[in-house]
């Protein structure tokens, strides 16, 4: 102030413009900075040090030969690098077994992935490689690897719901050459059902990515309806189709009677009824319509295509032996784009007679099937009798985009023509589970080519999906007919046919003339580019043992009994005695075929654990 005092106006104002001019300055230089600060930080150089990633190894990655899942945790720092993906390596002999899944890792947080490691023996090391954008551009680290912990924390246990990473061939995140290219994230693997795609998950369940991979589901059977029964109750679970046991006390519940029409009774629960009080059904889900002979089976299920149906009892077909002038019962289906809950009960003695079906008019219960988002299910076809030209099955002629779960049929089918199969003539982009058939299937087909016949399925276009399923079959082949299989005739020849078959097996003979074709198998006849694992025949009467041909690879962890001596392609060979070596959980000859969906009777082929 004394120094202010001391100067002149003049002065004075010129060291308030000097003050300003700073000011301004200072201002203008911060505002410049912001601005290209970001710029600044866009050009700096990342390396894979920035990425700050890691495989834990703190007991949470672990591996073990008696399982065929590996989690592994990746764990993040601090740092704030947009990590767009991983690549996870399973390390064997000096092989590494590759898993792409985009994930995009927050700073400080981890991620624990599982990993399908069936048909990789003895892993010795995991590898990490980080993807991470910088610009326009994707980078790719080198891999780090680990030796994994041989056995997991004290306490760890899957959880109850979770993802199963498959290998993945071809796909890369960021092109492949560790600069350059652009991400996909239309790839989430690890965690996004596609539209599509069958969105159950369960155990023995399968689905696709948007990137062509496959994964099996790992959902336990939830038994959650147990707490609406009564004790020595049981029902189907909602989640996994197994059957569930009551323990619940006493206590009249009629609220089934909303669901019930008016003059009928459901139990309450308690040994007492409840009256119903719904007006009528209307084909919805919640009010489906209910079949209990087999005049509805037909008329109204041909007058109601796109509706939900159930079974109320089982039903006898026997009178179809006269309906349509001779010709029996009508086929369904132009397509069946319905949904039919059979509730466990059954259709008997169904009666088919059009010796003149073709792809145009294909013949079962149901002619064709394409009910994607609803599904076949909990049904019996017992004693079915059908005859028929091509494109035929005691189920369904044909199925496209269609869903069967829990479907067994049963019966005789004489075919003058191809596409014969004694679940379903000819499947594409679909999937069957807990399925199974049985009965003699014969064809009088004359063309010396290929016949497509199989205890099972007849042809298999592509996309489909087959699990837990068997055929008990005899199959009678007139002529030398090729594409004869046990269990799946043949496939279309497609590359890729994205087939999957998986924890299945053919049982029966195959007889007749043409039973001694080449290429034809125990298991399936010519197979081109599909993927079979843990699945086996003990047909012994087949040219070849397993496959009757196949071109790529060969079917993984699958066998044949080696009473068949003939040829194989496909499977491996195990004696009788190594294939009925079971007790009960497991057989020491088949690793990797899980207690949760097989059982190993001593003395006994291997069964599903569905058939009790």
């Amino acid at each position: 102030m004394f120094l202010m005092r001391g100067l002149g106006k003049k002065a004075i104002s010129s060291v308030i413009a000097v003050v300003l001019i700073i000011l301004i300055t200072v201002a203008a230089v911060a505002i410049i900075w912001l601005a290209v600060l970001p710029l600044v930080r866009n050009s700096i150089s990342l390396s894979c040090t920035d990425v700050d990633l890691s495989i834990g190894n703190d007991g949470y990655t672990c591996y073990s030969q008696n399982s065929n899942i590996v989690p592994i945790q990746v764990k993040k720092g601090q740092n704030n690098v947009n990590i767009i993906g991983v690549k996870l390596l399973l390390s064997s002999g000096g092989n590494d077994y590759a898993y792409y899944a985009n994930y995009n890792f927050q700073p400080n947080s981890e991620k624990t992935f599982y990993l399908n490691s069936s048909g990789i023996p003895n892993v010795d090391k995991i590898g990490l490689v980080a993807y991470y954008s910088q610009g326009n551009s994707v980078k790719e680290c080198s891999a780090t690897y680990i030796q994994p912990a041989k056995t997991c924390i004290d306490g760890f246990t899957l959880p109850d719901q979770v993802i199963l990473l498959n290998q993945t061939n071809g796909t890369t995140l960021g092109g492949g050459s560790g600069s350059g290219g652009s991400a996909n994230p239309g790839c989430n693997v690890d965690n996004t059902l596609v539209t599509g795609n069958v969105s159950i998950i369960c155990n023995s369940s399968f689905y696709k990515d948007n990137c062509g991979g496959t994964h099996q589901g790992l959902k336990l059977p939830n038994c959650t309806c147990a707490n609406n029964l009564l004790q020595g109750q049981s029902c189907t679970d909602n989640v996994c189709s197994t059957t569930c046991y009551g323990s619940a006390v006493c206590a009249p519940n009629c609220a089934c009677s909303s669901l019930t029409l008016v003059g009928q009774n459901c139990s309450d629960g308690c040994g007492g009824s409840c009256a119903g009080t719904k007006a009528s059904q209307d084909g919805s889900a919640n009010y489906p319509f209910i079949i209990t002979n087999c005049t509805d089976l037909e008329n109204k299920l041909w007058g109601n295509l796109n509706s939900y149906f159930v079974l109320g009892n089982n039903i006898d077909c026997s009178n179809t032996t006269s309906w349509n002038n001779g010709a029996g019962f009508n086929p369904v289906g132009a397509p069946f784009t319905g949904n039919l809950d059979g509730k466990g009960f059954s259709v008997s003695n169904l009666y088919i007679n059009r010796p003149s079906s073709s792809s145009s008019s294909p013949v079962g219960l149901f002619g064709s099937i394409s009910n994607f988002g609803k599904a076949i299910r909990n049904l019996s076809i017992v004693n079915a009798n059908v005859t028929s030209g091509s494109y035929s099955g005691i189920l369904a002629g044909i199925i496209n985009n269609a869903t069967i779960i829990s479907v067994s049929v049963s019966g005789t089918i004489v075919s003058n023509s191809q596409y014969i199969g004694g679940f379903v003539g000819q499947a594409s982009y679909s999937t069957v589970l807990n399925s199974s058939s049985s009965g003699n299937f014969n064809t009088t087909y004359g063309n010396y080519g290929s016949a497509y016949i199989g205890g099972f399925i007849g042809s298999l276009i592509n996309n489909v999906t087959i699990d837990s399923c068997f055929s008990n079959s005899i199959l009678g082949i007139t002529n030398y007919e090729y594409d004869v299989g046990g269990f799946i005739g043949g496939d279309s020849q497609l590359n890729p046919s994205n087939n999957i078959i998986s924890n299945s097996y053919s049982s029966g003979k195959i007889t007749g003339a043409g039973a001694g074709y080449s290429n034809n198998g125990g298991f399936m006849g010519e197979e081109y580019y599909d993927t079979i694992t843990n699945s086996y025949t003990s047909i012994v009467s087949s040219p070849r043992c397993f496959c009757g041909s196949f071109t790529g690879t060969a079917a993984s962890n699958s066998f044949y009994d080696t009473v068949c001596t003939n040829t194989n392609s496909g499977g491996a060979g195990l004696s009788t005695a190594q294939l009925q070596s079971g007790s009960g959980s497991s057989n020491p000859n088949l690793p990797g075929w899980s207690s949760f969906v097989w059982n190993f009777p001593g003395g006994q082929y291997p069964r599903l654990r569905w058939q009790g």
